[in-house]
């Protein structure tokens, strides 16, 4: 099990695995969910444990989905609004949760042509020269250019 998965508990785990699953369209090939938990439970890789500063992060994060629950709820209570908008609403905030502990840390690397994906982007600086790189330098080992965008991530923005 990879170690980006370790941090994931076991119901985030099948979710992922039944989303790519479903999108690949191999629903044929898949367990039922107990089956799942119970593959799961018997696996010989315990789940890790984040640092300090991760967890910190974590929990900031956390944080901030719930604080946007409590707005949400508070916008249909003092605004009116619909059950199937707040239904809604929620589903996509749990998408993004999901996304962002999960398949994001998947798919960002060094040098990738989706700039929310890219570690050279986002580390650089665009205010301080010394701190900022081009990520279609020439002097890079993987020179690129940021011209497509990764759908999930559209959705969380």
């Amino acid at each position: 099990i990879s170690n980006s998965l370790r941090l994931q508990r076991a119901s985030e785990i099948i979710f992922m695995f039944t989303r790519i699953m479903t999108e690949k369209g191999l629903e044929k090939l898949m367990f039922s969910r107990s089956t799942m938990f119970k593959i799961l439970s018997y696996c010989s890789a315990t789940q890790r444990k984040a640092s300090v500063c991760v967890d910190y992060f974590y929990g900031e994060a956390e944080q901030g989905f719930e604080d946007l629950e409590r707005g949400i709820d508070f916008v249909l209570q003092n605004h009116g609004g619909s059950k199937g908008w707040k239904d809604a609403t929620t589903a996509k905030m749990k998408e993004a949760r999901f996304y962002l502990k999960g398949d994001f840390r998947l798919h960002t690397k060094n040098g990738s042509r989706v700039a929310d994906h890219c570690w050279i982007h986002a580390l650089s600086d665009p205010n301080d020269a010394q701190f900022s790189v081009q990520c279609d330098s020439p002097k890079l080992p993987n020179p690129h250019k940021h011209d497509l965008k990764c759908g999930r991530c559209e959705i969380v923005k």
